[in-house]
């Protein structure tokens, strides 16, 4: 192989390299976007359960008094 050969092989490798390398990026920042979007929807469901469980408690209260348990 001549030197020209080898340069020209490298080149190509290294730009395979830096087309992945992109790709990868892009990758990345489409899991950090859903992370994101993941974590918002579980604070709501968070937020939600703590206020329905507080009702059900508040519910089951008053139906104990008013009933003398």
């Amino acid at each position: 192989m001549t030197d020209e050969k080898i340069h020209r092989e490298l080149g190509s490798i290294g730009a395979k390299l830096d087309s992945v390398d992109d790709k990868l990026d892009g990758i990345i920042k489409r899991l950090d976007d859903h992370e994101s979007r993941l974590r918002d929807v579980e604070h709501k469901a968070v937020r939600n359960g703590l206020v329905a469980g507080g009702v059900i408690s508040v519910g089951i209260a008053f139906m104990k008094a008013k009933l003398g348990w």
